[in-house]
């Protein structure tokens, strides 16, 4: 029994690090399953929420293209990825807690191999690692809307 009371408080803890990107109108869901149906689906991973709000608007304002949700750590993008198995994930490197974004893309590329991760960092010496984790692609920030926006497309596109 305590091992269910600590798996619900982890669940609970990961949920509250993620949001789901849903309209509570049902009209508008309909309609947004409808449009995003043959969308590119994105999943983004920042300890920044602002980033990831930002990154959202960017991705969903985009033809062919739909953010499923953020996560702020390792953990809830393990997660969140899970539940909702987007094409893309957009991984930031460093973050808090358990996994940092090369255990959090691992586990997900082992689990999930049809999901493509795209690490994004500041560091320019962390390419070699991001593809050793199972990256598909690695950006190196700052980058451009257009620019994240075609790597999306590019990634997408391509076979694993």
């Amino acid at each position: 029994m305590p091992e269910h009371n600590a798996s619900s408080a982890n669940h609970s803890a990961a949920n509250a690090d993620t949001a789901k990107l849903d309209s509570s109108d049902a009209t508008t869901k309909e309609f947004k399953a409808a449009d995003t149906r043959d969308s590119i689906t994105v999943m983004l991973v920042n300890d920044n929420k602002s980033i990831c709000q930002l990154w959202e608007r960017v991705i969903n304002r985009a033809e062919g293209m739909h953010c499923i949700g953020f996560a702020i750590n390792g953990e809830a993008a393990v997660e969140l990825a899970r539940e909702e198995v987007p094409q893309i994930v957009l991984m930031d490197v460093m973050m808090p807690g358990r996994y940092n974004g090369y255990d959090a893309t691992r586990v997900i590329v082992s689990e999930m191999p049809q999901v493509k991760v795209i690490i994004y960092s500041a560091y320019t010496n962390t390419q070699n690692e991001a593809f050793e984790a199972g990256a598909s692609e690695y950006l190196l920030m700052p980058i451009t809307p257009d620019k994240l926006l075609d790597t999306i497309r590019d990634v997408a596109k391509t076979e694993k």
